[in-house]
């Protein structure tokens, strides 16, 4: 062995070195191409890192736009001109990258003006956002039409995931609600539209229904490719008309058509495993009339950073406004101007204001006022009211009877008897078992002689105590100074006008007038009262029709019938005519309001027959002005209308004409004719110049003083505002020509200055006060009413209840409410609906069981309750408590009285009674609501909760029913929530 290793160490002697070489020759040819590799590598290295931040930048740039989408901040980035959900076409706002528009660059301060532009790694971005119109087999709208088809609710398609599942997939619900508009379109195809992944299961087992029925007059069913999701199209094979759809009934209005399929998830295992947010359309003979779920919008985004774009679908579902619906949430709150000291069915204690407190933590810290709106009612009795008023000239001597002495008044000395004494400046007389003269008081004797050409009425102010009977009656008589007329009745029984007057027979305008009155009352806790008592020339005209002395007619169709006119058709116009046969002078009336004005005591006339009130200017020459006062429908009533200045002339005369066949069965009586300042009453012929002028001039209760405790209060009128004739003169005949009226006014800018000036908090809230206009009455100075606390007006928002025993003064009522509205982002977002008087096709409205409405007719459509339309129950209300609410400004209900209800249906058919912690569901209008220091009204807020009201209902019944007792309804408002939701991109793609 050790010799075979010197062998083998001999013959390697020298290789080392050229070992060395061979590998330095090696490492020569290979060496350049490994240096080149590594330097390939960091450069493609590079590169790929460039390439990942690209891709992070883009992507950043789409979650951006999801945040912006999802917070409802798309019209932020794009102010102008702004976002537009429905324009699907190119976009025109934000910036044009790349030759097209609708891009924006995010920003880190919030102003995305292309200055203030975010830098992602080093890079700037700009995103893409554009809408996409999914309803493959219609042509895409412009924005307006889009818009305005969303936005009506005459075709509304709403759709959701009914929850239902089987083995192979879920179930979807389209609601299509139609109103019937008197078209008659028919139903051509139903579409909808599935992301991608999703498909409609078509298995013998689960077709298309329609309310329950399946449906197989179906031409075809089609599916396309489309936003990278999937179009599916079922096509009638004969248009239809919505009535004729399965379980419609012919009534049905809205029509409401329920259409369910089947779809799933295309993985197998997996199919009812996940939730399609899935658009909805039909469309219909009327190429103009189709719809689409507007509530899901499909969005398209591309982000661009440096060369890389990633593509990316997103769905976001809110609830679109539909009709008259407004963003936010609201504060509903107010107050009584009268409540009762004992009695709760009479409200005799009227307040001057009252006030009411929106609390700071009633509305959010953060939140915007965005409307506020104020609404204010009352009950208008125009007894005690003298429309001749300041125009009238009271005799003097004897002046007016203050009824403070026997002797020492204005008046001659009165004769009183024993049962008459003075009492707190009124003439009092109790009863009891006397005789007639301890029971009369009698004037002195007034010269009446130099007025016997004259028209001279007698007037006084009246009421009585205890409680009187029927066969309880003040009556009055005339002297000529030869004699005693006999008796009149000025009233009977319990709760009488406030004030009388009627004109003295001109053979008792003599030398030796004298006055007599007689209290004809029975038991010693009786009692009447006398005051005010005047003798007074109205300055114009009045005609108490008695005789046709006066008046010219030129046929023989008008007579006198129990002291009135009486007017019989007379076959031809000019065989009617009723004119006043001397001239009036009216010049000076010029620029003064002036009311023609009469009783109509009974009417009868057929379908076009009317009765016709002109005037003339030149005596009679020429005739205008015309007016119908009366026609077919008309009921007994006062009528009133001004008369144009045109006819304010020195020779003045107006004329009644009937427009009726000749018989004796087509008539009219008219009494009282005068022309006078207006009057309190409400005008039975309803001539809007007559209203208007009642509302704003003569009563004034379109204005309030409305104010917060900073000490601004301000006159606040009112923008729109509703009369209602109190309908219950069968009733009681005290009842007839009183009135209510519901006034309201956006305050917004009042508020929000208020805001500005410290007078109330950011977030609106204050202690608000509402008062009365403090004025004496132009018209007639006499009238005004005392406030609880002191103060006095001439303008009364409402009538307080002069006593506790006449039924009209049950009715008396004023009071007012506020709604706030607002936007808060510590609130979920609310959709509103605010049902009032500016609400076209509102009305409002009154119930009293006795006179036979016992529903407010408030949509006006002849029958009780009425429906509410319009709104959207939004997806996800199944699921919540509360969600939805309800808010309702009711007048005038009583705690004492029950069997009063609010009644909601949905569309389903599913109904309940409403109640609340203070108003129980039999009794609900009780004048009992949070935040109220007077009752009178009620502002009472209800929780409308599902089934009740389902997703998709686009309209409820709501009734008011009542047993007993009488309110009116001012206004409702609701709210659902509606909040914004995007789920992830449903599709992805980066190029």
């Amino acid at each position: 062995m050790k010799k075979s290793f010197s062998i083998l160490n001999k013959s390697q002697r020298g290789q080392a070195l050229i070992s060395m070489l061979v590998f330095i020759a090696i490492g020569a040819i290979i060496l350049a191409p490994v240096l080149n590799y590594i330097g390939t590598g960091l450069i493609v290295g590079e590169v790929f890192q460039e390439k990942t931040d690209d891709y992070y930048s883009a992507d950043a740039g789409i979650v951006d736009a999801q945040w912006q989408i999802k917070y409802d901040r798309l019209s932020t980035i794009f102010p102008s001109p702004e976002y537009d959900q429905y324009n699907f076409n190119n976009p025109d706002w934000g910036a044009t990258v790349d030759g097209d528009g609708g891009w924006y660059y995010p920003s880190e301060v919030g102003d995305y003006d292309g200055i203030h532009i975010a830098s992602i790694n080093d890079r700037e971005v700009a995103v893409q956002v554009s809408n996409i119109w999914v309803p493959s087999n219609i042509d895409t709208p412009d924005a307006a039409t889009a818009k305005n088809l969303a936005e009506t609710y005459t075709l509304v398609v709403t759709g959701r995931d009914t929850g239902t599942i089987d083995t192979s997939g879920r179930k979807f619900e389209v609601s299509i609600t139609y109103y019937p508009d008197g078209s008659n379109p028919s139903l051509e195809t139903i579409g909808v539209w599935l992301p991608p992944g999703f498909t409609v299961v078509t298995d013998g087992s689960h077709g298309l229904y329609i309310n329950g029925e399946e449906y197989e007059s179906l031409t075809s069913q089609s599916q396309s490719a489309n936003a990278n999701g999937t179009a599916f199209v079922w096509e009638l094979d004969t248009p239809t008309e919505f009535s004729d759809m399965p379980q419609v009934a012919s009534n049905d209005n809205p029509i409401r058509l329920i259409v369910t399929f089947w779809y799933r998830y295309e993985v197998t295992g997996q199919e009812n495993s996940r939730i399609a947010q899935t658009v909805g359309w039909v469309t219909t003979d009327d190429d103009d009339l189709f719809a689409w779920d507007a509530d899901v919008h499909v969005i398209a985004l591309t982000s661009k950073a440096s060369s890389t774009y990633i593509d990316a679908i997103v769905i976001r579902q809110e609830t679109r406004q539909l009709g008259e619906s407004v963003n936010g949430d609201y504060f509903a709150t107010g107050n009584s101007l009268l409540s009762p000291t004992s009695n709760q069915a009479f409200r005799d204690r009227f307040y001057g204001a009252s006030g009411t407190e929106v609390a700071a933590n009633d509305i959010p810290a953060g939140a915007k006022i965005e409307a506020v709106y104020l609404y204010w009612s009352g009950w208008i009795d125009w007894h005690g009211y003298n429309p001749y008023g300041s125009s009238d000239t009271v005799l003097s001597p004897p002046g007016i009877e203050t009824a403070s002495s026997w002797t020492s008044s204005a008046w001659p000395t009165w004769s009183n008897g024993s049962r008459w004494i003075i009492s707190s400046g009124q003439f009092r007389a109790r009863g009891g078992s006397y005789s007639e003269s301890q029971l009369t008081l009698t004037s002195g004797v007034v010269d009446l002689s130099s007025y016997s050409s004259d028209t001279v009425y007698i007037y006084w102010n009246q009421s009585e105590g205890g409680t009187l009977e029927d066969d309880d009656r003040l009556y009055y008589a005339f002297n000529d100074g030869t004699g005693w007329s006999s008796y009149f009745e000025a009233f009977r029984n319990d709760g009488p006008p406030s004030s009388f007057s009627v004109v003295i027979p001109s053979e008792y305008l003599t030398a030796g007038f004298q006055v007599r009155f007689y209290a004809d009352i029975n038991a010693t806790n009786e009692y009447m009262y006398l005051d005010n008592i005047q003798l007074v020339i109205p300055s114009i005209f009045l005609d108490s029709c008695s005789s046709l002395s006066g008046w010219i007619q030129t046929g023989s169709t008008w007579s006198v019938s129990s002291g009135r006119f009486r007017g019989v058709g007379g076959g031809t116009t000019t065989a009617s005519y009723l004119e006043l046969s001397g001239s009036l002078n009216l010049s000076s009336y010029a620029g003064v309001s002036l009311a023609a004005s009469f009783d109509l005591t009974n009417v009868s006339l057929g379908s076009g027959e009317t009765l016709i009130l002109s005037f003339s200017g030149n005596g009679g020459t020429n005739w205008g002005g015309d007016v119908v006062v009366a026609n077919s429908s008309s009921t007994s009533g006062f009528v009133s209308t001004l008369i144009p200045d045109a006819y304010k002339t020195n020779d003045f005369k107006m004329r009644f004409k009937i427009t009726a066949g000749s018989s004796l069965n087509d008539y009219v009586y008219i009494d009282n004719i005068a022309i006078s300042g207006p009057t309190l009453k409400y005008p039975t012929n309803g001539d809007p110049s007559a209203i208007s002028h009642l509302v704003e001039e003569t009563a004034k209760v379109n204005q309030v003083n409305f104010g917060t405790t900073g000490g601004n209060t301000q006159t606040v009128t009112a923008d729109t505002y509703q009369v209602l004739a109190n309908q219950y003169g069968a009733i009681d005949a005290d009842f007839i020509s009183t009135w209510s009226y519901m006034a309201m006014a956006d305050i917004t800018d009042q508020v929000n200055n208020w805001i500005l000036d410290g007078d109330a908090a950011s977030n609106g809230a204050a202690t608000y006060t509402l008062g009365h206009v403090i004025a004496a009455n132009a018209e007639d100075p006499l009238y005004s009413f005392n406030f609880y606390g002191g103060g006095t007006t001439g303008y009364p928002l409402g009538t307080p209840a002069l006593n506790t025993s006449d039924l009209p003064y049950q009715y008396s009522y004023a009071g007012w409410s506020m709604i706030i509205i607002y936007s808060s982002p510590e609130t979920k977002s609310r959709q509103l609906w605010l049902y009032d008087i500016a609400t076209p096709g509102f009305t409002f409205s009154e119930a009293w069981e006795p006179s036979g409405i016992t529903d407010p007719d408030f949509d006006g459509d002849g029958n009780g309750g009425g429906t509410i339309s319009g709104f959207l129950v939004p997806e996800g209300i199944e699921l919540e408590n509360n969600s939805s609410k309800m808010t309702v400004f009711v007048l005038e209900g009583d705690s004492g009285i029950t069997g009063d209800q609010i009644i909601v249906t949905g569309q389903d058919g599913n109904s309940q009674a409403l109640a609340n912690a203070a108003s129980p569901s039999t009794n609900v209008w009780n004048s009992t609501s949070p935040g109220l220091s007077y009752p009178g009204i009620d502002i009472d807020t209800f929780y409308v909760n599902y089934p009740l009201i389902e997703p998709g209902d686009t309209s409820a019944t709501i009734n008011l029913p009542t047993q007993s007792d009488g309110f009116l309804l001012g206004y409702i408002i609701i709210s659902f929530r509606s909040d914004t939701t995007t789920g992830g991109a449903i599709s992805y793609l980066i190029r």
